[in-house]
């Protein structure tokens, strides 16, 4: 009997394609120019951004191949992010001082938490500049590798990162401009001296105008350091986000093959192949992994304690309106930012656990040792972006983070004592 199963490969060998029982995915030349950008060339907007407050500070972030990066010790973007930590530690230092000097009130631990974390968060971009371009190389590598693109999952990939490269910027501005519009608020309320710009600047940074005299000069650069620590404490979390699009991307390409894949009778060897793919996917997750763990576990300690402060905070009245609108805002803002980091990253893990429903379709007749072995690696490897290994960003995970936070939330309004005054924006 003659055998009409004709074997095609496509050029990587990776896939192994059977005349007539599946349409055969066009060589990577052969791919519509949209679908063949790569996923160095989607950041591009999004690392301009960030460039011009301190992060990432390299070269060749807007050429086309990823061998373009350059990461120089000796350069003016190091100079920039070098003076901006700076700055920024030399605030941490100088409000840690000051809260140490005052009485001990978690209040006035909040200035140092502040500037120290986004030193923290400036370092960790500087570190992860020096891998970025071996980690892009990597995976334009990758990208070259695989003719198995899929070209909707790939134009939902850029919008998701366009939308988000724009649109979680401006509204940490809107969060910053209602914070200096709290400020002036709080300035007018509380007349610390009939100067109203001495007034506003000694409410805003009361650790520095402790130790300094009030100009228009050290005021003007305080504002622009706040925003720059506002900006990249934003930045650090979308970053993440970005990420987790461009992987979970991936994963798609990978489950849209293996979707038309679904209860095709194919030999052991076709399932080994399906593997080794997977096993590349999963390197690439590997050397993200590697690479992203620690601004990924900064990214979650800071959310979740100013998720906590903010709570804290929550249980106290205003008697004003401005800060009742900031507060609220910059509450629902943070909460939102932080489901979107959690759920996106969670959906890498969501991803990879999908062929397990097409292996699941396989004939019983080909269900043999490469197919079983492919299922195993399935069912109990942790596909997931982790911080530092401590936690994997899973479901799971997310449910544990949202318990824990409802518990704190619970406990501070059984604990609360019924204030006999209103916030008072003054105090301190």
């Amino acid at each position: 009997m003659k055998n009409n199963k004709t074997e095609h490969k496509d050029k990587n060998g990776l896939f192994v394609l059977y005349q007539n029982e599946l349409k055969y995915t066009a060589p990577r030349e052969n791919v519509p120019r949209h679908v063949d950008e790569t996923f160095h060339q989607l950041m591009k907007l999004f690392l301009v951004i960030g460039q011009c407050f301190a992060a990432l500070p390299l070269s060749g972030i807007t050429s086309k191949s990823a061998n373009s990066l350059v990461f120089h010790m000796k350069s003016f973007r190091i100079l920039y992010t070098l003076v901006i930590s700076l700055a920024s530690a030399f605030m941490g230092l100088l409000t840690f001082y000051w809260s140490t000097s005052l009485t001990l009130k978690f209040e006035n631990m909040v200035p140092f938490i502040w500037f120290s974390s986004n030193t923290v968060i400036m370092w960790s971009f500087v570190k992860l500049a020096k891998k970025w371009p071996k980690l892009m190389t990597h995976w334009e590598q990758f990208e070259a590798n695989t003719a198995i693109r899929d070209r909707q999952v790939h134009l939902q990939m850029k919008r998701l990162i366009t939308s988000s490269s724009v649109g979680i910027p401006l509204l940490s501005l809107l969060e910053h401009l209602l914070s200096l519009a709290n400020n002036v608020n709080t300035a007018t309320m509380c007349k610390f001296t009939k100067d109203p710009m001495e007034a506003y600047f000694k409410q805003a940074f009361p650790a520095f105008y402790a130790f300094f005299n009030v100009n228009y000069f050290n005021g003007i650069f305080l504002q622009i350091l706040n925003l720059f620590c506002t900006f990249m404490w934003n930045y650090l979390d979308n970053f993440i986000v970005l990420i987790s699009f461009g992987l979970i991307t991936q994963f798609r390409h990978f489950n849209s093959y293996l979707h038309s894949c679904k209860g095709k009778p194919f030999p052991d060897d076709f399932w080994g192949k399906q593997r080794t793919y997977y096993n590349k996917l999963t390197n690439l997750l590997h050397h993200v992994n590697k690479d992203l763990s620690r601004i990924i576990l900064i990214s979650y300690s800071n959310n979740l304690f100013y998720i906590c402060l903010q709570l804290y905070h929550s249980v106290t009245p205003s008697n004003s309106w401005i800060r009742s609108v900031y507060f609220w805002y910059s509450l629902g803002f943070l909460l939102g930012r932080t489901v979107l980091v959690s759920a996106t990253a969670a959906n890498i893990n969501d991803e990879s656990k999908k062929p397990i429903k097409v292996l699941q379709l396989i004939p019983p007749s080909c269900y043999q040792s490469e197919a079983k072995r492919f299922m195993h690696q399935l069912t109990f490897d942790t596909v997931a972006l982790s911080g530092m290994q401590f936690f994997y960003i899973t479901r799971t995970f997310m449910l544990s983070v949202t318990g824990t936070v409802i518990t704190y939330e619970l406990v501070l309004i059984q604990l609360q004592r019924q204030p006999t005054t209103e916030y008072d924006p003054c105090e301190g």
